[in-house]
């Protein structure tokens, strides 16, 4: 099978893969939905137009359901693509969390911080550079829910029409505990159905991230800082990226936080989705040229997670995979400090790299800094 050159995630979490061979696969915001765009022949006429193939997500692809899975806010779990070694039944819908005080957190060998919920069903990991973490937690697999067709078409609606997609669901959090869906649940539980769950691994950036995973986040950096002052290696740092509510919830036991929804597996409104049709040249993607920064959300590019975060000045975050980040500095992103992994234990600390004077590579090292962020600065 080709290789693939570009994954791209949308602000919409709709997902644009780009392969070596010229096709180009589009899934749909909602995941049930993906077209294929087959390549070119270079002997074929300039107005023929590409030939293009709609098809449902869940019998067909796994890789970018699994791209957008990992940095989207709410996962697409059709059991056709579940890992079927992970599946859990449940006779009881797993909604929410419980979590402990930030003297339950544990200190990896590479520095990072975990955090467990009282009842096993998720994982928060703080890397060792502070700055992104990973997520693992119970989901139960997208569902038909015939049931609930009115909610169902609700959340699709917002999924596939609206700008974000993630913001949209998030929006509908509070909607979830109406009371058609408290009937929903007590039907189902009356019925005796058994669901099936499966493990949902995702990562995000400490500077933007889904607020389901802020008590979480919290309670692990909290307890990052105190192990660095024990250590006295930093002192009067502050504890940036966490507001003074956020400080108030680590000394608290017991808050319950809701876990992501899974996306319904039917999306009842297929016209809504939006293809891009646009002519992409391969050489020109190659060199970043074509990819829109203003669409983007995040990029995977050779191994490397690229990623833009929305505010008043943007970034661009890169993460090479070893735990570091390397985020731009200004609005012409011409400087870009590397939070290096291990800096909880002093291993290591902060570097600013000026793009015009970028160090040069070192041989053995995993990935090179020149190459992730010239590729950032475009």
């Amino acid at each position: 099978m080709c290789s693939v050159r570009f994954m791209v995630l949308c602000v919409d979490e709709s997902v644009d893969v780009f392969y070596s061979d010229g096709r180009r696969l589009q899934l749909s915001p909602c995941g049930s939905e993906f077209m294929i765009e087959k390549h070119m022949s270079p002997s074929a006429h300039p107005l023929q137009p590409r030939e293009r193939v709609r098809q449902r997500t869940r019998f067909a692809i796994i890789s970018p359901i699994s791209f957008r899975n990992k940095y989207a806010t709410h996962p697409y779990l059709p059991e056709e693509l579940i890992t079927v070694e992970f599946n859990k039944p449940f006779t009881s819908a797993i909604t929410e969390v419980e979590w402990p005080g930030s003297d339950s957190c544990t200190a990896g060998p590479h520095g990072e911080i975990a955090v467990c919920s009282v009842d096993g069903h998720a994982k928060l990991v703080l890397s060792s550079s502070g700055e992104e973490f990973t997520v693992e937690f119970i989901s139960r697999s997208s569902q038909n829910e015939v049931e609930s067709q009115h909610l169902q078409g609700r959340l699709h609606r917002s999924t596939c029409s609206l700008t974000s997609a993630g913001a949209s669901m998030d929006r509908l959090g509070s909607v979830v505990k109406t009371t058609d869906t408290e009937r929903l649940e007590s039907t189902r539980l009356k019925s005796g159905k058994v669901d099936t769950y499966t493990r949902v691994i995702q990562q995000h950036s400490r500077a933007l991230y889904p607020q389901m995973w802020r008590h979480p986040l919290s309670l692990a950096f909290t307890h990052r800082e105190s192990q660095k002052t024990k250590i006295n290696t930093v002192s009067g740092q502050d504890r940036k990226g966490l507001t003074e509510g956020e400080g108030r919830q680590t000394s608290q036991t017991g808050l319950k936080t809701q876990l992501p929804k899974p996306l319904p597996l039917k999306c009842p409104s297929p016209h809504q989705h939006r293809w891009r049709y646009d002519a992409v040249n391969p050489d020109l993607l190659e060199q970043e040229e074509e990819v829109t920064a203003e669409l983007v959300k995040v990029l995977w590019c050779k191994g490397i997670i690229y990623r833009i975060i929305d505010g008043v000045i943007p970034m661009v975050e890169i993460s090479p995979g070893d735990g570091s980040v390397i985020r731009s500095n200004g609005v012409l992103a011409n400087y870009f400090t590397h939070h290096k992994a291990g800096a909880a234990h002093g291993d290591a600390a902060e570097c600013v790299y000026y793009l015009c004077g970028l160090p040069p590579d070192v041989p053995g090292q995993l990935y090179s800094v020149q190459s992730v962020v010239t590729r950032a600065s475009r």
